[in-house]
């Protein structure tokens, strides 16, 4: 009988649960997520003109490639906790990252929702753009889904709720059985 490694190894991540890359990675993470919002939150331009859009998305989309909300930070955590669910350590940790991850993505929200807002005119030459043409399948289906979002407001509720007590019960069913 083969002898399989039944582990995973978490060192392309980090190396251990206090790694101090973890700090590191937040605060990057925290910052450049934050250069992103600053820049963009209170301007409208990007609304309108298709230079500014195509430098809002180029930004837009290296900050989610790099810096995304649910970056490795999260995904260790949330790895590490399939393994262990009973670790009030770990939980602390991932809860901790996830806070972290609910305020960025309230407060970027405000991109998609407003550009998912704009006149169909508008919306029209955007797709028809030769700048914006690496965008496209993204502003159509932003476009298509405008009528399904919320307010800004709505849709932070939604983002803080959006662990829901059925995942609650889930995970909560899963520790049981694993202790």
């Amino acid at each position: 009988m083969n002898n399989y490694k039944t582990e995973w190894d978490f060192s392309l991540l980090y190396k251990n649960d206090n790694d101090p890359k973890i700090e590191q990675d937040i605060i990057e993470v925290e910052k450049n997520s934050y250069i992103f919002i600053n820049k963009w939150k209170n301007r409208e331009d990007y609304l309108f003109n298709e230079n500014s859009l195509k430098e809002a998305l180029d930004e837009y989309e290296n900050w989610n490639r790099n810096y995304g909300c649910y970056s490795s930070l999260s995904y260790y955590f949330w790895l590490k906790l399939s393994v262990d669910q009973n670790n009030g350590e770990l939980k602390a940790k991932y809860n901790k990252i996830n806070d972290i991850s609910v305020k960025i993505s309230n407060d970027i929200s405000f991109f998609e929702l407003n550009l998912s807002k704009i006149n169909k005119e508008q919306q029209d030459l955007f797709l028809k753009s030769e700048k914006l043409k690496n965008y496209n399948v993204f502003l159509f289906n932003l476009f298509n889904k405008s009528k399904y979002l919320l307010s800004i407001e709505e849709e932070k509720i939604m983002t803080l709720k959006n662990k829901t007590s059925s995942e609650n019960w889930s995970n909560l069913i899963d520790e049981l059985l694993s202790k």
